[in-house]
Parts: C-alpha cells; sequence; structure tokens
C-alpha cells in the first residue's frame, strides 16, 4: 500500500480541480482513485489502510496525492494529517475570499442545493452551520454537513483555518499560492509546484490557458463590495501569518 506524497487541501472554489489535473498530467505524478478522497474529514472512520488504497503503487522517481478542499476548514484534519503522514508535503490555493464566496453560493444554488437569496444565506450562515460545526470539531463524521455546503462567508477565514496546519507541519513543507496567480500564470506557476514536489520542473503540461475573472451582476457586486470590507482585517491577519501578500481587490 502506497502513502501520499502531497495534499492539495484548500480551498474550496481556488481551482483545486484545474491544479490536480494539471499536476497529474506529469509523468512522475500520479492519480488516486479520485481527485478527493475526503479521509481526513468524511471517511476517518474507514481506517488508514483503506486510505492508502486509494493510491497507486509509485516507483521511486514517482510520487502521488489527492485534492480534498475541505481538509484546509475542517477542525480537527490538520492533526489527523500529521498523525498519519507526518512528512507530507502540502498544497494551499487561496482565492480573494469575496469571490470564492460568490463561487461558492453559486454552485450550491446550481445544484439546487441553497434556494435562498445570497444575502439571505449570509444572513442566517451562522444560525445554520453551528451545530455542525460544532459536531465536527467534536469528532463526529459527517459525509454531507450544512458547514461545508453553506458556509460562504467563513470557509474564507483563511488564517484560522491555515493556523493549526502551520503549527504542526514544517514550513517548508507547505506551500501557499494565490489562486489569481494560477488562474492567470498557471504555466509559470506549476514549474515552482514540481520543485516544491521535487520532481522534474521542466514539464510542460498541455491545454492550460488563463483563466479569466469571472464578470458580476449587479447584486453581486454589491455583495462582494461588502464582502471585501468583511475579509480586509481577516486577510491582514493572514498575510501576516504566512509572510505573503496578494492583490485582493
Amino acid at each position: 500500500m502506497q502513502s501520499p506524497h502531497f495534499l492539495i487541501i484548500g480551498t474550496q472554489k481556488g481551482g483545486t480541480s484545474s491544479l490536480y489535473s494539471a499536476l497529474c498530467q506529469h509523468p512522475q505524478i500520479l492519480k488516486a482513485a479520485r481527485k478527493e478522497v475526503h479521509f481526513f474529514d468524511q471517511y476517518y472512520s474507514r481506517g488508514h489502510n483503506w486510505y492508502l488504497e486509494q493510491f497507486p503503487d509509485c516507483l521511486p522517481h514517482q510520487i502521488t496525492g489527492e485534492a480534498s478542499p475541505f481538509y484546509m476548514a475542517h477542525p480537527l484534519a490538520a492533526a489527523r494529517i500529521v498523525e498519519h503522514c507526518p512528512d507530507i508535503k502540502l498544497i494551499v490555493l487561496l482565492r480573494n475570499p469575496a469571490d470564492r464566496a460568490i463561487s461558492h453560493y453559486h454552485q450550491e444554488f446550481r445544484r439546487q442545493h441553497d434556494l435562498l437569496t445570497m444575502q439571505a444565506a449570509l444572513d442566517i450562515e451562522e444560525e445554520r452551520t453551528y451545530a455542525d460545526w460544532t459536531a465536527l470539531a467534536a469528532g463526529e463524521l459527517l459525509t454531507v454537513s450544512a458547514a461545508q455546503r453553506f458556509s460562504y462567508r467563513k470557509r474564507g477565514h483563511y488564517a484560522e483555518q491555515l493556523t493549526p496546519y502551520l503549527q504542526l507541519f514544517p514550513r517548508k513543507n507547505i506551500a501557499i499560492y494565490s489562486s489569481e496567480h494560477f488562474f492567470q500564470q498557471p504555466l509559470a506557476l506549476l514549474p515552482l509546484l514540481y520543485s516544491f514536489l521535487s520532481v522534474d520542473d521542466a514539464f510542460q503540461p498541455a491545454d492550460l490557458l488563463p483563466r479569466k475573472p469571472g464578470d458580476y451582476g449587479e447584486a453581486d457586486q454589491i455583495i462582494r463590495n461588502e464582502l471585501l470590507q468583511y475579509y480586509a482585517p481577516l486577510n491582514e491577519e493572514l498575510f501576516s501569518l504566512i509572510g505573503q501578500r496578494f492583490d485582493w481587490q
């Protein structure tokens, strides 16, 4: 059985699927049974051997990993990961949290999981997610939770989410980049990640084009402006924590 060499731990709606797909084009990087294994947040009771079975056997020059973006937000995931994979490398993509929240809401609305307006959803977010966040922190395993689906605002509290990872793992084993960097210059970012993962950094993946920013309607723009103000002090806390700044406007 094979232990993973890397995890993409977040953030949701931050480009993790595209990044994982791009990384797995590399001949030295092998895919897991599925992109999001969700062992450390949803399926922990299945046991570590079950988790290892999700990965292909690697030759000495090969690596494998997975990308479950709720790991970053889950209150117990960091402690579980370090217990089983203390030397693993962690990749984090952080999107402007205002844009992340809007994208998250529209995904849940399209899937008909949330039929409220975004403003109404934000107004009752704490009320409808508190019980599940409390349950997750107590060790309950929820395969579908209001915390995961409806925490549009809270999922952008990046400093709070990254603090346990920075406390438990060596900083050199955590690569943190903005989603916007990946969206706008994917071919510039990937060699940095190849080097971080100790694979050939000269490889060029195919069909990876820059991604254009989304267009916002009037209602979304009003909410976005409010969220930018809300997140401004939280972003400063993040930048101080990680020693990096992102141009989130």
